[in-house]
């Protein structure tokens, strides 16, 4: 059985049991899966200009309105183009992270670009900021009163109260900012190194590894080094130059490229920041949150720090021990070896051996086992759903059922290729505005080619657990009709809890099978 005292603070904390999800579930519009129709950069624009012009007809008709503002003339059609804004930003945001095909890749960042510029702009329209504050929100529910009085601290906070001049340029500054930060990251993912190796170098690889990359006619094997691959050259691997080498490469992805990005992003958050009133970027970025400043932030992490500290010392000690036994001169643990020497003493004390505990852990099975230990968990059902349109022949879509009913969809995008997004994460597809919502994993897990099981670490079934339980998290938030979004305070609070799953034997039972 599941925990029950985790099980339980999950529902509590998420708010969301089976029976109060029921009534927003029965009400839910679909329009049809968010790629249906999108076959290359014409039908993507289509897609996107009618959400951008379905934005503008809601506000035009909240600016249109005359006489007391309300809940239903103002809110609702304030929401309603943020809906429309946000599918168009996500919607780019997925074709620019996971489109198989550069140029349209290349073409989604374009629009990213213009959807981002329009977000900002709106942020700082002090008629709309007039038209929700003026709303009479005496009778409204606590629900509504919370969502506009966030909406209104945050104009607020970005300057609506400024003059004409420093709104304007308070707008083309978070645009910049949302346009920097995206070429920072995609200069991390789409910079692999790559490295070659003498097989004697490999030595400790899993055997399925190695023949996965056999030696070229150099008699050399040539690795690109991404997050799937990096991740059991550290753990596995016997040569500590190969350890490094692999740790190096991922460390510096992006690097020489990302220095100017980063020092012209540090320049625009510092810029805004100091132009709104606040010493640095870190104020402007915490003020908002349950912590409220960098200061009681950094007291949080000296009080972990020490609340830790003797455990942590501890396990260095351990560890430097086992690595003694092989190098008398050893001095200390380096990061980019860190994770071997865990194993090692892992399998040594505790006899848990990560290279044999993959041998259970194909990819096919953790799947399922994710998805069965959530529909238990949630009371739903996922359902494959093989003809529904993705935009690679990799992903694997699903509806999800309450019920008997249709309440939601996801996709599984869940192996490296090339120009995808290099990490695992959650991604929003389409969420709020009292439509079917979506939602998709992007991840970068072994497998994924003929003949593959997909052989996965302890820790990528860690990653999977959390990673979907962000997706279950939106997925069940977004079948509000006025909220899409989660919070960002809260929004590790739920993964952070159902990744421990992973530790529980009977939930490893129930699919861990050799493969």
């Amino acid at each position: 059985m599941l925990r029950v005292p985790v099980s339980t603070a999950l529902l509590v904390l998420l708010g969301l049991t089976a029976g109060s999800r029921v009534a927003a579930a029965q009400s839910l519009e679909d329009p049809g899966p968010v790629w249906a129709g999108i076959t290359d950069t014409t039908s993507f624009r289509h897609r996107l200009e009618r959400h951008v012009a379905a934005a503008e007809d809601a506000l035009a008709e909240l600016r249109a309105v005359r006489g007391p503002r309300t809940v239903a003339n103002t809110v609702v059609p304030y929401k309603n183009a943020e809906f429309h804004l946000n599918a168009a930003a996500w919607l780019a945001g997925l074709g620019l992270n996971a489109h198989p095909d550069a140029d349209f890749r290349a073409y989604a960042q374009q629009w990213q670009r213009r959807i981002a510029a329009r977000s900002a702009a709106l942020d700082a329209d002090r008629g709309l900021y007039d038209a929700l504050a003026a709303v009479d929100l005496s009778h409204a529910d606590a629900g509504i009163r919370y969502i506009v009085e966030r909406d209104l601290d945050a104009y607020r906070r970005n300057g609506i109260d400024r003059s004409d001049a420093v709104r304007e340029r308070v707008a083309a500054l978070r645009a910049q900012i949302t346009a920097v930060g995206t070429r920072f990251e995609r200069n991390i993912f789409t910079d692999r190194d790559t490295l070659r190796f003498d097989p004697d170098s490999l030595e400790g690889m899993p055997e399925d590894w190695l023949a996965a990359y056999p030696p070229d006619a150099d008699g050399l094997v040539t690795l690109e080094i991404t997050p799937a691959n990096a991740l059991p050259l550290r753990t596995f691997a016997e040569s500590g130059s190969t350890r490094e080498a692999a740790f190096r490469a991922r460390l510096m992805a992006g690097y020489p490229a990302n220095v100017p990005v980063l020092d012209s992003l540090r320049l625009l958050r510092h810029e805004l920041a100091t132009l709104l009133g606040y010493p640095s970027w870190a104020a402007y970025a915490a003020a908002p949150m349950m912590a409220g400043s960098p200061e009681r932030i950094r007291q949080f992490l000296d009080e972990a720090d020490e609340a830790s500290d003797e455990a942590t010392r501890r396990e260095i000690a351990a560890l430097l021990a086992r690595r003694r036994v092989e190098q008398p001169w050893a001095e200390g643990i380096g990061f980019p070896s860190l994770m071997y020497w865990q194993n090692k003493v892992r399998q040594e004390d505790y006899a848990f051996d990560a290279q044999a505990m993959r041998e259970y852990l194909p990819y096919d099975r953790v799947r399922d086992g994710v998805l069965a230990s959530f529909e238990r968990m949630f009371e739903l059902e996922f359902r494959p759903a093989p003809e529904t349109p993705v935009w690679s022949p990799a992903v694997e879509p699903y509806e999800v059922w309450e019920d008997g009913a249709l309440v939601g969809r996801f996709y599984l995008d869940m192996h490296p290729r090339d120009g995808k997004f290099g990490h695992n994460a959650q991604f929003d597809l389409r969420l709020g505005g009292g439509t079917l919502p979506e939602a998709a994993l992007i991840c970068n897990f072994p497998g994924g080619t003929e003949g593959d099981p997909g052989l996965l670490q302890p820790v990528n079934m860690v990653t999977f657990f959390h990673e979907f339980g962000h997706l279950v998290h939106a997925l069940l938030a977004g079948q509000s009709a006025i909220m899409g979004e989660v919070e960002w305070d809260f929004i590790e609070a739920p993964s952070q809890l159902v990744e421990e799953w992973e530790h529980d034997p009977a939930v490893l039972r129930s699919f861990a099978r050799h493969y």
